[in-house]
C-alpha cells in the first residue's frame, strides 16, 4: 500500500543494521532466517541455467540461419529467373555472330 513503509524500514530493521548482519532484522520482525546456501546445490543451478541458456542460444541461432538461407536461396532464384534468359540469348546471339 503506499505510504506505508518497505519491511526492510519497519520495526527491527535498525537493530540489523547496527548488528551488520540480517538475522536481527528476520529476528526482531518475526521472518524466518533463510538457510545458509548449499554451494554444490547452487554450482548445479548455475551449470543448468548455462546450460539451458546456451541450447536456446543454439536453437534461436539455428532457425535464424535457416530463414536466412530460406530467403538467399529464393533471392538467388529469383534473380536467375530474371536473368538467365538474357544471358542464355546474348550467348546464343555471341556465338553466331561469330560463326556468321
Amino acid at each position: 500500500m503506499v505510504g506505508e513503509p518497505a519491511p526492510a524500514i519497519q520495526a527491527g530493521a535498525g537493530e540489523a543494521a547496527a548488528a551488520g548482519t540480517g538475522e536481527a532484522a528476520a529476528a526482531g520482525t518475526g521472518a524466518t532466517v533463510p538457510p545458509p546456501i548449499d554451494e554444490a546445490a547452487l554450482a548445479e543451478l548455475e551449470v543448468r541455467l548455462a546450460s539451458a541458456s546456451l541450447d536456446l542460444t543454439d536453437r534461436l541461432l539455428h532457425t535464424a540461419f535457416q530463414e536466412m538461407e530460406a530467403a538467399m536461396f529464393e533471392q538467388v532464384s529469383n534473380r536467375l529467373r530474371a536473368e538467365l534468359p538474357d544471358l542464355v540469348a546474348r550467348i546464343i546471339r555471341e556465338h553466331f555472330e561469330q560463326t556468321s
